[in-house]
């Protein structure tokens, strides 16, 4: 039996804390009780039979990571509905390894893609291995930022490493950065994750010029860059910040949805709210919540 979470150890769909560090086996999860009807999605921890079902269910990338992959063992009272199966408490005794997961897309691309399912699967696998390479390596980044200013000519430029990106934006007389905050709107910011797909198209076309500018912001990216600036002598960056999403909506009920190492940004239903939206006691939350949003849709 096998269940999928995010790469944190997260619910995959609901994002939910479950209490598991997303390493450590055996593991218990809390008893969080069982729903007996016949719908297929209900209370309960629910699991698949086999990996491919419950990658197929929970998705290959569901928080933007590689998936973690995971054997249960359910509970005695556990019961089967439709493709999915539930009990109050499973128990995590091991993490899958690639290969199985490697065979489990295998099989899904058969099912889904007919003579196009060889090609497409080594696709995925390969999206699988490069979305797990960021390690957040400071160093391997800056050693490739350097890289990309020689290839440039800009020989005596400086990298400048930013934990937030109002620090970047306020930087000195950084004009440019200070007119692109708004994270998806930053005009004057590069987002190494989209600057990156150049290599792709470069490597297919052969066309050496464009690679030999980009590959090091892609390896930059591998190891954990996401946004940068070119100012006048400086190259300001930022780290891959860290997000919990429900579908494409930045969501988290625990804490912060959007965390970089100085900048915390909570978020309900894609909604930018207060962090005492997220963080107060439960016995006043409801009470704030309501007044906040009345105020919002208020005006």
């Amino acid at each position: 039996m096998y269940k999928v979470f995010t790469h944190d150890g997260r619910s995959p769909i609901q994002r939910t804390d479950t209490g598991w560090d997303g390493k450590t086996v055996p593991f218990t999860l809390p008893d969080v009780g069982l729903a007996t009807g016949a719908a297929e999605c209900a209370a309960g921890w629910n699991y698949c039979e086999d990996i491919a079902t419950a990658l197929s269910i929970a998705g290959f990338w569901p928080d933007g990571w590689p998936a973690i992959v995971t054997e249960v063992h359910p509970s005695r009272d556990a019961i089967a509905r439709g493709a999915k199966r539930r009990a109050s408490v499973l128990t995590i005794v091991r993490v899958c390894t690639m290969p199985e997961i490697e065979a489990a897309i295998h099989s899904l691309s058969q099912r889904w893609f007919g003579p196009l399912a060889t090609e497409m699967a080594q696709e995925q696998i390969a999206w699988w291995q490069a979305l797990g390479r960021p390690q957040r390596d400071e160093a391997a980044v800056e050693e490739s930022l350097g890289a990309a200013l020689q290839v440039r000519g800009l020989k005596g430029w400086t990298l400048r490493r930013y934990e937030s990106a109002g620090a970047a934006r306020d930087a000195g007389d950084a004009g440019a950065a200070r007119a692109a905050w708004a994270a998806r709107d930053a005009g004057a910011a590069w987002d190494a994750s989209h600057i990156s797909i150049v290599v792709i198209g470069a490597e297919e076309i052969k066309n050496e010029s464009v690679m030999e500018q980009f590959l090091p912001i892609f390896e930059a990216f591998e190891n954990g860059l996401w946004c940068y600036w070119f100012l006048d002598d400086c190259f300001l960056w930022l780290p891959i910040p860290k997000i919990i999403k429900i579908g494409n909506r930045l969501h988290c009920e625990t804490g912060p949805a959007f965390e970089l190492p100085e900048e915390k940004l909570y978020f309900l239903n894609g909604v930018l709210v207060p962090d005492e939206i997220v963080t107060l006691p439960s016995e006043k939350i409801k009470r704030y919540k309501h007044k906040w949003f009345t105020l919002k849709s208020s005006g």
